[in-house]
């Protein structure tokens, strides 16, 4: 870990006698992060910006995303795609999607569109509302004498999870019929519109079931399959309607609609998952209904269930710990995957098999009879990203899942502290010192100019008159006194007149130049007592936070979340609060979809794709091949029919 500042700023401190100083703050900044080769990034951590990845080796036990309508869910399912379109470019693995709403696996259609062009020959795009080309699958196609019970069964726990069961064995009598009816169509290279032969009483569809048997080995596997509908055929008609009514029920949802009829008994190659998973290609079911037609959400279940079974078939004839990863999101998976889901995760994942499954709440995975196993199987799945919009009591189920490594029954919630502080007395040395200087240069130069003029015009007249009188005592040559007096008078006048005129003018320069440098240096020392205070905490009685509000608060977390926040948690680590950025939808014109299309038709293998004319065509040359095969049992197949009926054959 590495320490770089973050930012700098001047504070002001009275300490510092008036001056500043810079203040370094900072924090410790991870190195760039190390996402592993095979990490699949799905956004940043909110605290820590860093990364939040899936390991692509992680996904082999499993992925479980949780998330309510408007949580991120779909978001996070996006970016997680386009990550995997990452990783298939740099390995070769493929991975699928079966939707039943659809957007997903559009979006992944337009993002292989516009950014992965070269895939496009890679990738099996599923589409009830394309009209024109129609994807071949038929669930019986590779059934042998060798796997047509199990193909049939799987088949039934398909059909009867769809349509609210749990498994087979809550219907038994529903699955007994359909599991030996799935069991004739796969000896005699049927499909499942031709059920209708079985569960219909007219006598076109009775003859339709007779020519049919007749194909059926009466010797070997086949022949219990054979017997249960010979037998089934002499029942009462009331006996009859009560045993077929249920699945009539169930599989009009699937048989009836046009689009699923043309999928479910095209002429050519039927899909072919296995291949698709080892030769790494992209396969899109999209299964949303087109408008203004029959298809319905049971119609829609009841297809996804197909396809999961098929993947679930696919999986077991693979090579253990050699064969190439194919990784299989089910989006709203509680709908239409049966409680054999266990066997998928843990089984598969050696045959390649890795499964993400993504649904909106945990009530979808309590059967009937509060029956839990599969919401057991699923919350144990390690690997986990949940957003918000569940209820509190489903959020306490799943945080208890995840946070459990974070969960300690020893975690203080309240310790009583009495807090005392100890004086120590100290002896201590203070030293002080100082250090001041200064230097002055200063110069100066001065300029001076003036100057001045005068002009003086004056007159002055005087006049003045006076009289004066002296006495005085004198003495003669012979030493005689002699007394005198002088008098006198005078007058004068005068007058004065003149001009004078004056002018100066004065000019100077000076200029100086002073430096000066002082220096003055001090020390002192002087050693005092003083008293510090030491700190003293006494705990005493402690309370402990118990497990089911460490469990609450986490639950509230994930129930407040805004929206695009989620929890991820990987295998054995703790989870991480990540935003998922939001993946916008990609606007592209129809026509630029319309030539995409075309290279994937026109892809490598791709001979399950044929025109829906085509498989109109075929639909109705095969009906009425099969009635005229039928023509000579029609008379003695119906209800009212006074001919006695042949005998059941026996080998």
């Amino acid at each position: 870990m590495t320490f770089k500042p973050r930012g700098r700023k001047k504070i002001s401190s009275r300490d510092a006698a008036r001056k500043t100083y810079e203040r370094v703050y900072s924090r410790p900044v991870v190195d760039p992060f190390a996402v592993p080769e095979d990490g699949l990034i799905v956004g940043p951590e909110v605290s820590t910006k860093q990364p939040v990845y899936l390991r692509y080796q992680d996904l082999q036990n499993g992925l479980h995303v949780l998330g309510g309508p408007g949580s991120g869910k779909s978001n996070f399912l996006r970016a997680f795609c386009n990550q995997l379109l990452l990783h298939k470019q740099k390995t070769g693995n493929g991975f699928g999607i079966i939707d039943p709403h659809g957007t997903l696996s559009r979006y992944v259609r337009d993002l292989v569109a516009t950014q992965y062009r070269e895939l496009a020959g890679e990738v099996v795009y599923l589409d009830l509302q394309q009209s024109s080309k129609v994807l071949g699958f038929n669930p019986l196609a590779r059934a042998n004498e060798e796997n047509a019970y199990y193909v049939a069964s799987s088949i039934t726990e398909a059909i009867i999870k769809a349509c609210g069961a749990r498994s087979s064995s809550d219907l038994p009598t529903i699955s007994n019929v359909m599991t030996n009816m799935c069991e004739a169509l796969a000896y005699t290279e049927g499909a499942i519109p031709d059920m209708e032969y079985f569960l219909y009483r007219a006598a076109e569809n009775r003859a339709v079931l007779r020519a049919l048997l007749d194909r059926i080995p009466s010797r070997g596997p086949t022949r219990s399959a054979r017997i249960f509908w010979e037998d089934f055929d002499q029942k009462t008609r009331q006996a009859f309607e009560a045993a077929t009514v249920g699945p009539l029920n169930r599989l009009n949802r699937l048989i009836r609609p046009q689009e699923f009829r043309r999928i479910l008994a095209a002429p050519q190659e039927s899909l072919d998952v296995r291949t698709v998973m080892d030769e790494g290609g992209i396969a899109l079911f999209d299964l949303s209904a087109p408008p203004g037609t029959n298809v319905s959400q049971d119609g829609q279940n009841l297809m996804s269930a197909l396809l999961f079974q098929e993947f679930n078939q696919a999986w077991v004839n693979r090579v253990p710990d050699q064969a190439r990863p194919f990784v299989l999101i089910c989006d709203e998976f509680g709908d239409y995957v049966s409680g054999d889901v266990s066997r998928v995760i843990t089984g598969a994942r050696k045959f390649g098999l890795w499964c993400v499954f993504s649904h909106q709440n945990l009530s979808q995975l309590v059967g009937p009879d509060e029956d839990k196993e599969l919401l057991y199987t699923i919350l144990s799945i390690p690997n986990k990203a949940v957003f918000r919009g569940l209820y509190i009591d489903e959020a306490e189920v799943i945080a208890r899942a995840m946070y459990l490594a974070g969960l300690d029954p020893d975690r203080i919630k309240h310790v009583v502290r009495t807090v005392t502080w100890d004086p120590i007395p100290t002896k201590v040395t203070m030293r002080g010192r100082s250090a001041g200087g200064g230097t002055s240069d200063t110069e100066t130069e001065t300029s001076t100019a003036g100057g001045s003029s005068q002009e003086t015009n004056a007159a002055t007249e005087t006049s003045a008159a006076g009289h004066s009188s002296s006495k005085g005592v004198t003495r003669d040559e012979e030493g005689r006194e002699v007394e005198s007096e002088l008098t006198g008078d005078s007058e004068s006048q005068s007058r004065l007149e003149g001009t004078s005129h004056s002018e100066s003018s004065s000019w100077s320069r000076s200029s100086g130049h002073s430096f000066t440098s002082n220096h003055s240096w001090s020390e002192s020392e002087q050693e005092a007592w003083v008293t510090f205070y030491r700190q003293r905490i006494q705990e005493g009685a402690r309370s402990y936070e118990a497990l089911a509000d460490q469990v609450f608060k986490h639950a509230k977390n994930l129930v407040l979340a805004p929206q695009g926040l989620g929890a991820i948690a990987r295998q054995g680590q703790f989870p991480r609060d990540c935003r998922v950025p939001h993946m916008q939808e990609l606007d592209i014109p129809d026509a630029e979809i319309f030539e995409f299309m075309k290279e994937v038709y026109a892809g490598k293998g791709r001979t399950f794709y044929i025109d829906s004319g085509a498989v109109d065509k075929f639909l109705e040359e095969r009906e009425t091949k099969l009635l005229e095969s039928a023509e000579p049992q029609i008379e003695d197949a119906s209800w009212g029919s006074s001919k006695k009926k042949k005998p059941r054959r026996r080998s």
